[in-house]
């Protein structure tokens, strides 16, 4: 087991793309770290580069404290499993298990060894003698998981493995990886386009958008801390409602104003931020439907109905914030900062308890906490809540 670091990390292609813009990354021994994003960000540029599959224009790239920049990809002591499996068509699970262990010159008897012992911890014992036309993509998945154990290497890289499988297959598989990288302790860096995926499996989630990493924390720390817009927009599902607004203090306390309705906010540094233009964040499942009196702590949100999906186990609302989009503030058109530029109503979604009656046209009293409520700079994106 070792650690991989990657320190101002660039690529750029010779059509002058830039592929991966001053990465920096640390994988700590036995972690397991999950790359993720939307497609082109540049994670599988990433991940290629750490295991010698791409050169990068700049920076360094280290295995275990070793830079390995001008070390072949043989030579790295690392184990790739990749999203199609890439087993050979007239080999046997078994062959196929040990065949990097034959290419290390390794014996036939501890080769076959290996490779039974990785099959046993995989599941798959019983299907040593098939060929992998004859197996399912799961257990396809399993024989390209147990190549990678056989050879018992410093660090695992999984691109994108699980993109093959149905929905239901992916669940399962993306358990058992986890629950056998655990069990293993090797150190793992992991692909994935799929949030679930980084939110379920990972130690820790590394965000990447257009080759610039944009936030690595655990994935509740993600979730409850975004660091800017992209992250807020990208982790969650549904994911968070996001709404134009304007920062106003006044003797009722720091309010953001979105369409005509003042929504209060959490402590902060609000009063230096007077006027300023904001994007307001709240997710869908922070919001509650109210018939009395708001909580205190908690901020009242006024949503029209526009559809209702019925989920079995919640009820997903689908609706607009409610009132005229000129922001009049609660105390009447002269309450400072009816002179802000009038601002849009927005959607918003909504997780309701699944008995909940809704339907078009109704109109919703709902509350948020207001500690709930995240605050982003409308022009840099960066989360001003903390």
């Amino acid at each position: 087991m070792a650690s991989i670091s990657l320190r101002n990390v660039t690529k750029a292609f010779e059509n002058g793309s830039l592929a991966v813009d001053h990465l920096s990354l640390e994988v700590t021994d036995g972690e397991f770290m999950v790359l993720v994003g939307p497609s082109g960000c540049g994670k599988s540029t990433s991940l290629r580069m750490v295991a010698g599959l791409e050169d990068p224009t700049d920076g360094e790239i280290a295995i275990g404290g070793q830079v390995v920049n001008d070390v072949p990809s043989r030579r790295r002591d690392i184990a790739m499993v990749f999203q199609n499996y890439a087993l050979y068509p007239h080999m046997s699970v078994l062959d196929n298990l040990g065949f990097g262990l034959r290419m290390q010159g390794i014996t036939r008897a501890d080769r076959e060894r290996r490779a039974r012992d990785a099959a046993e911890v995989l599941g798959i014992g019983d299907l040593l003698g098939r060929r992998p036309k004859q197996l399912s993509g799961g257990q396809r998945q399993r024989v390209a998981m147990g190549r990678a154990i056989v050879r018992h290497p410093q660090a695992f890289l999984m691109d994108e493995p699980l993109s093959n499988l149905d929905a239901k297959l992916r669940v399962q598989m993306r358990a058992e990886i986890a629950a056998l990288q655990r069990r293993l302790g090797t150190t793992t860096l992991y692909v994935t386009h799929d949030q679930v995926e980084a939110m379920t499996m990972a130690d820790r989630v590394a965000v990447m958008h257009r080759g610039v990493l944009q936030q690595i924390a655990t994935p509740t720390d993600l979730y409850e801390r975004p660091a800017n817009l992209f992250v807020a927009g990208f982790i969650g599902s549904p994911p968070m409602n996001l709404f134009d607004g304007c920062i106003r203090c006044g003797s009722d306390g720091p309010l953001a104003g979105v369409g005509d309705q003042w929504w209060q906010l959490p402590p902060g540094p609000w009063e230096a931020m007077d006027g300023r233009s904001v994007v307001v964040g709240m997710r869908p499942e922070d919001l509650t439907v109210v018939e009395g009196s708001t909580a205190p702590g908690s901020t009242t949100v006024e949503v029209d109905v526009v559809t209702a999906e019925q989920l079995g186990s919640d009820l997903m609302v689908y609706g607009r914030v409610a009132g005229d989009p000129s922001p009049i503030g609660p105390g009447g058109s002269g309450t400072p900062g009816a002179e802000l530029r009038p601002l849009e109503a927005s959607s918003l979604i909504a997780r309701c308890p699944p008995r909940l009656r809704a339907t078009r046209g109704d109109r919703l009293r709902m509350s948020v906490p207001t500690e709930r409520l995240h605050v982003f700079d409308r022009q840099s994106g960066e989360n001003l809540a903390g």
